[in-house]
């Protein structure tokens, strides 16, 4: 008995899942929330977390006209533990968190080359700012596009491609 539970931990915490299982489990969970609430998005939240943050810091963003940004995403109706987008963002990492805890992969790394952590944080705030250019990320633009049938998914999806592509062969000449 102790056996085969072992067996079964080895296989569901320390060996690779196949990529289609994945995906279904993925799709699956954005169905539900998408049933239950809205489609899956992460942007908006974290563009909430900046609001949140910059009122603790008494910056007035709900009457002067320059923070129009963080009225119109309703950053003070929506407090921080109650808005449904961090709870799913906040779940996302401690998800990844507890999982590579429990497939003994959980360590801090530091890149070799130091040029990488200029790069990864150039990368994210570019990321980051695109996304909110773009009224969404990855997630709101592809992933829950396409089962609402949104033409802008498959545009998303090809752009993506093609980005992927050249930005994974800039990576490797830098």
């Amino acid at each position: 008995m102790q056996n085969t539970i072992l067996k079964l931990y080895k296989k569901a915490f320390q060996q690779a899942w196949p990529a289609w299982l994945g995906g279904i489990l993925l799709g699956l969970l954005n169905v539900l929330e998408f049933a239950f609430k809205k489609p899956w998005g992460i942007t908006t939240s974290e563009s909430r977390w900046t609001g949140w943050f910059l009122y603790a810091l008494d910056v007035q963003i709900d009457k002067a006209p320059q923070w129009l940004y963080y009225q119109q995403y309703k950053t003070l109706i929506n407090p921080p533990l109650l808005d449904s987008g961090t709870l799913i963002d906040m779940g996302i990492i401690a998800g990844a968190l507890i999982s590579a805890l429990l497939a003994y992969d959980f360590k801090l790394r530091v890149p070799a080359k130091k040029s990488r952590l200029a790069q990864g944080f150039i990368g994210g705030v570019l990321m980051g700012y695109g996304a909110r250019l773009a009224m969404g990320c990855n997630i709101g633009g592809f992933f829950s596009a396409i089962p609402q049938l949104a033409f802008n998914g498959w545009v998303f999806f090809i752009g993506l491609l093609i980005g992927g592509y050249i930005g994974a062969k800039l990576v490797v000449k830098l």
